[in-house]
């Protein structure tokens, strides 16, 4: 058998233990009367013996089916019946469903009246407190009409996900699938796919992500849904951007744009967000590329649905962009009005992006031998140290620069950059919305 396809072979492995759980590894190599540590030695070249024999077994052990895994080897499995087998092997070692599941499969035991859910609302309200979101998913769901099941359950998905319970995700995002699946819900079906997609990508499995993308893709072609073939796109052209293929993600981009537009029935919301979402992927893709003044061009465009939408974060986010932008071109008096205008925005919404706004409003300053400025702006991040005292690796960043600031003394790039990495550690752990912004 060829070295490459054993080395495939062994990876697809590898992750088939991470799915299966901590311990996995262990339980199968004693199941299978194997000394303690075989399947380690078996990421070591010098070490490898491949035997097809005791691959089978492990398998076995692990509830995986050989077609569908060579399948996934070989590049050809169906993405989705992948997601699901993640599901299954998930669901086997955990001792009972998520609660929510529980009350989906009892809805119909005690009958009330059906009333219509405001999803687009629930989906708007996922964003800002993907908390809330969950209680109010659990009070729908003994009331919302069928049609409507599939969605408030991949809304639910989408909240667990912001919230870090990835697993409890993907039990709940699977249970939609079937039923829209069964259902014939092919505009659930498609949301559902891109779900689906975001999950993979967290999860570093880009390809699978822009497979599940593509299938919405034509899900939604099928059924003529203009915006969600815009959505789909969107969605594949990030994936094209995280695989190094920045020409063929400004592509998809620039025609994803073309089908997202208000008045094609769908959620003025969604739209909304998908257009901001566009655009400023489009302004990093160029950035990237060293075009700043395409990327600029984007940037700008962005202000308008994140000012129809009416969310200060997203036009921050922009404003961010911009003020990096008139940085990285030498404008940096533009870029000192542009950061703070973002550090006031994010002030009382988002601390941590204040924070970081005021770093780089601070790192300006210096370059333009404004000290006693730079000093100020710093000794200004003072109030958001409470908003931050229970995040410990943000606040402990940000008492490191104001230590310096009120001694007079000590800013310096080198600091600065030390407490924007402790700044940025701490807002990945806490990041709740997609296409974050670090600029």
């Amino acid at each position: 058998m060829a070295r490459e396809t054993i080395r495939r072979i062994l990876l697809e492995l590898q992750r088939r233990f991470r799915v299966a759980g901590r311990g996995s590894v262990t339980r199968v190599e004693q199941e299978l009367g194997l000394s303690a540590g075989y399947f380690k030695d078996q990421r070591r070249p010098e070490r490898q013996r491949f035997d097809l024999r005791i691959l089978l077994r492990a398998l076995a052990a692990l509830n995986v089916s050989p077609a569908e895994f060579f399948a996934s080897v070989l590049g050809a499995a169906d993405p989705l019946d992948v997601f699901k087998s993640e599901a299954a092997a998930l669901q086997r070692r955990k001792t009972q469903l998520p609660r929510f599941l529980i009350r989906e499969s009892e809805r119909h035991l005690s009958p009330r009246p059906e009333q219509e859910a405001d999803l687009d609302a629930l989906e708007a309200l996922r964003h800002d407190d993907p908390a809330r979101t969950l209680r109010e998913a659990r009070s729908l769901i003994p009331v919302v009409p069928d049609v409507q099941v599939p969605r408030l359950l991949g809304i639910y998905a989408s909240a667990c996900r912001s919230l870090g319970r990835a697993d409890e995700a993907i039990l709940v995002l699977t249970r939609a699938l079937d039923l829209a699946a069964e259902r014939d819900y092919q505009a659930s079906l498609g949301d559902l796919l891109l779900r689906a997609g975001y999950i993979c990508s967290e999860r570093g499995q880009t390809e699978m992500a822009c497979a599940l993308a593509e299938r919405a893709t034509l899900v939604f072609a099928r059924i003529g849904d203009l915006v969600g073939i815009g959505r789909s796109l969107l969605d594949q052209g990030m994936c094209f951007f995280h695989l190094n293929r920045p020409r063929d993600a400004a592509e998809l981009m620039i025609v994803a744009l073309g089908y997202l537009e208000q008045d094609r029935g769908a959620s003025p919301t969604m739209v909304q967000m998908s257009r901001w979402s566009c655009l400023v992927n489009l302004c990093l893709i160029h950035r990237s590329l060293d075009e700043l003044s395409v990327a600029e061009s984007y940037a700008r465009q962005a202000r308008e649905p994140a000012g129809i939408l009416g969310q200060e974060r997203l036009l921050g986010r922009v404003i961010v962009l911009e003020a990096a932008i008139a940085r990285d071109a030498g404008r940096s008096e533009e870029a000192e009005l542009l950061y703070r205008e973002a550090f006031e925005i994010f002030r009382s919404i988002e601390p941590l992006d204040s924070a970081l706004c005021g770093i780089e409003l601070v790192r300006v300053q210096l370059r333009m031998k404004r000290n006693t400025e730079a000093y100020q702006t710093a000794k200004a991040m003072m109030p958001l140290l409470e908003p931050l005292e229970k995040n410990r690796v943000a606040s402990a960043a940000l008492a490191e620069l104001l230590r310096s600031a009120l001694a007079g003394q000590g800013l310096s790039e080198a600091l600065l950059h030390s407490v924007a990495g402790g700044l940025q550690k701490a807002q990945r752990k806490t990041a709740s919305l997609r296409h974050r912004i670090h600029a």
